[in-house]
């Protein structure tokens, strides 16, 4: 009973208007003690946090190698078509 009371007040939060909607002072208590009671003595995140940050930094750095690769690739035209022009050499 106590969690459906709960719920209907974080649905509370997400109105469009704000007559109805709680404030931030009366939800955050509410969201805490959920989180202290239900998930942070029992779960460990470190693992799957961790593999995120990995799988993050990987597309990270493999985005940043294509967009040097397609420059790169643009300025190779870019000099060949200004020699085949008659362009100043290097």
């Amino acid at each position: 009973r106590g969690r459906e009371r709960e719920r209907r007040r974080e649905r509370k939060c997400v109105l469009l208007f704000s007559a109805p909607r709680s404030t931030h002072e009366q939800i955050a208590p509410l969201l805490w003690s959920r989180i202290a009671e239900d998930k942070a003595k029992t779960v460990d995140i470190h693992k799957s946090v961790s593999e995120q940050i990995k799988r993050n930094f990987a597309k990270k750095m493999w985005k940043k190698a294509f967009t040097m690769h397609n420059a790169v690739s643009r300025m190779q035209k870019l000099i060949s078509a200004s020699s085949l022009e008659g362009g100043p050499a290097e």
